[in-house]
């Protein structure tokens, strides 16, 4: 006679977590625990459960049998305190090797408050000897369901906060418009209106320069000179900067002075929305 894949559980737990193998007296049998549960705790209706198959000369058993589950807190001892309590199950039904035994109360109570705990099996009166259940036995995962559903909704309901918050940031941005834009403008020879390769003093070329996006509001505007060529007879002088900034763009301003030629030169931009 043998048992095998013994497992505690309930219909609606479906994985796996620990499994523990017994032997004795010639007869095996595996013990698996199963682990999450699929429902809030442990109904009244449907309590843990105990199941498993048997096997005798190679084939599954449909009969009856007398099984017991006695829970205990020590590996070995046999006094009354480390005996936590039994399931006597005397005409179990074997269908196809299959049965299910549902534990007696007292032993859901132990199994819910007792962390280490082994497990005999006997079948037909013949122990199949002692094992570990596990440090964290299905039955805790299962009071810890309840948890979990919680734990789920509070964690939809703040994705649904930060989707939320992400529709109103990206309405702000888009009433904002963007918030930095760059660029580059220039003036030179040949360029209508270039007045600083001629003369002497003070020279300015103003050029227009408009965002290739509106701004919400007139931004801040920098500007750096990019690259210049002026003639080296005279001392380099050139200065660039902005003036008129609107929402829309503004005027870049090419200046130099005293006897400086510039044949051309070129400034980029940066403009940032306040």
């Amino acid at each position: 006679m043998s048992m095998r894949t013994f497992r505690f559980g309930r219909g609606s737990i479906k994985t796996a977590s620990l499994a523990l193998l017994a032997a004795a007296a010639g007869v095996s049998t595996a013990v698996a625990l199963r682990g999450r549960a699929g429902a809030e705790g442990i109904s009244a209706a449907e309590p843990l459960v105990y199941s498993g198959e048997l096997i005798e000369n190679g084939a599954p058993v449909d009969d009856t049998r007398s099984v017991v589950l006695t829970l205990w807190s020590h590996a070995s001892a046999t006094d009354p305190g480390a005996r936590k309590c039994e399931t006597s199950a005397p005409g179990t039904a074997i269908v196809k090797g299959s049965f299910r035994v549902a534990l007696d109360p007292a032993c859901v109570s132990q199994i819910r408050a007792t962390p280490d705990l082994w497990i005999e099996v006997a079948v037909g009166g013949k122990s199949l000897g002692r094992r570990k259940i596990g440090a964290a036995p299905y039955a805790v995962e299962a009071d810890h369901a309840a948890s979990a559903t919680r734990a789920g909704e509070a964690i939809g309901a703040l994705n649904a906060r930060i989707e939320a918050l992400e529709q109103k940031l990206a309405a702000v941005s888009a009433g904002l418009g963007p918030l930095v834009q760059t660029g580059q403008t220039f003036g030179g020879l040949g360029t209508p209106g270039w007045s600083l390769l001629e003369g002497t003093g003070e020279r300015f070329f103003r050029v227009p320069v408009k965002f290739p996006q509106p701004f919400a509001r007139p931004p801040v505007v920098s500007v750096a000179v990019a690259r210049f060529d002026i003639i080296n007879v005279a001392n380099g002088r050139l200065e660039v900067r902005t003036e008129a900034i609107t929402a829309d763009g503004f005027t870049a301003v090419f200046h130099t002075w005293a006897d400086t030629q510039v044949y051309s030169a070129a400034l980029n931009w940066t403009a940032l929305q306040k």
